[in-house]
């Protein structure tokens, strides 16, 4: 299929936006310090129903408005977009829904571009491979949905600009993409965690973190819920137990095989954090193999918490006896950034701060 030259640079000066900055591929991309560093006003503040943002180009001063209204995702997505029209050179522009997030096929030709741009900026094709190697995706495959899924949350951007994005480096075609998105997340996301969010907050995302995010960092937002799976055996009387966050002291959890008896113990139950933390954990179980809940068999340790409260932690896990709590044979860290649930509100604080700045220099 042949780009058309506008497209073909959208493309371009989104990936030059970032050759210009030290990107990391293992956290999404600041889209909204992107916006502050090219000296564009980004404010955050209530829109009508029917507008997501707008982007305004008076002289040489230039802005860009979203919707406070909208989850970050969107509004991430939103700025990435009224970035693309400034960045290409575009006039004033009010975005509604079919602007920022219509069908490609549809969509206006400046609009068209400032999507393009949107989608190399935010997930550009480094961070969607890295992304899904990191899944075990093989570099042909197309990805399931719960998997395109897990990339949106890895990127941090709506589930629907994923899977767009993944149409658009042809990883998906365009009717996979349409059963995905008819299914929706919600359904993804009870598929995921076999059931409703704990505490019953079905609009919250889902992270999930396994072996292979062992050493890595996450990002999540405050009322996230986060999904620690670990292999266990408890015919070994190996059983992974958390060193961070500190939790409430909740005494084995499930059977326990120490090699010659079985120690029974209680079900699991929640459990509460000892003092306030960014994450609290409210499940830690073990779950048996689908084929049956054999003596002896293998399956996996799931630890499930809440991000309660923006900042930064770690999730650390040993995997060791309980009556051998030195006898560490294993063990699993991730860091954590639990960021507000909006991260942007009214002006951008940086540009407040610089435009006082500017305002004393010339009083001085």
């Amino acid at each position: 299929m042949r780009i058309s030259p506008a497209l073909g640079r959208a493309s371009m000066e989104a990936q030059r936006l970032l050759a210009h900055r030290e990107t990391s591929w293992d956290e999404p991309i600041d889209v909204f310090k992107i916006v502050q560093d090219e000296g564009i006003w980004l404010v955050s503040k209530p829109l009508g129903a029917g507008l997501y943002g707008f982007y305004l180009r008076e002289g040489d001063a230039t802005g860009i408005v979203v919707n406070a209204n909208h989850p970050e995702t969107l509004q991430r997505y939103t700025a990435a977009h009224e970035l693309g029209h400034h960045v290409l050179g575009h006039e004033s522009h009010l975005d509604g829904p079919d602007d920022v997030r219509g069908p490609i096929e549809k969509a206006r030709a400046n609009e068209l571009a400032a999507q393009v741009f949107a989608g190399n900026l935010l997930m550009p094709l480094q961070a969607v491979n890295r992304a899904l190697r990191r899944q075990g995706v093989a570099r042909q495959a197309s990805p399931t949905a719960a998997q395109a899924y897990m990339l949106a949350r890895d990127l941090d951007v709506s589930f629907s600009a994923a899977v767009w994005q993944l149409v658009s480096l042809r990883r998906l075609d365009h009717q996979t993409a349409d059963d995905y998105l008819r299914a929706g997340a919600a359904a993804i996301k009870r598929e995921l965690r076999a059931g409703d969010h704990p505490e019953g907050n079905n609009r919250a995302d889902l992270v999930l973190l396994d072996q292979r995010s062992n050493g890595l960092a996450a990002v999540c937002r405050v009322g996230d819920e986060l999904r620690v799976r670990l292999p266990e055996n408890p015919s070994t009387g190996y059983q992974w137990r958390l060193r961070e966050p500190a939790t409430a002291a909740l005494g084995p959890q499930g059977a326990v095989w120490d090699g010659g008896r079985l120690l029974e113990s209680e079900p699991a139950v929640s459990a509460a954090v000892t003092v306030p933390c960014e994450l609290r954990v409210v499940v830690d179980t073990f779950l048996a193999p689908s084929s049956g809940d054999m003596v002896g068999g293998g399956g996996v340790r799931e630890l499930v918490m809440l991000a309660d409260e923006a900042g930064s932690t770690r999730i650390q896990a040993v995997l060791a006896r309980p009556w051998q709590p030195d006898g560490v044979v294993d063990e699993f860290g991730v860091s954590v950034r639990v960021a507000p649930s909006h991260s942007l509100e009214g002006f951008a604080e940086s540009q407040i701060a610089a435009h006082r700045s500017r305002v004393a220099r010339r009083v001085a």
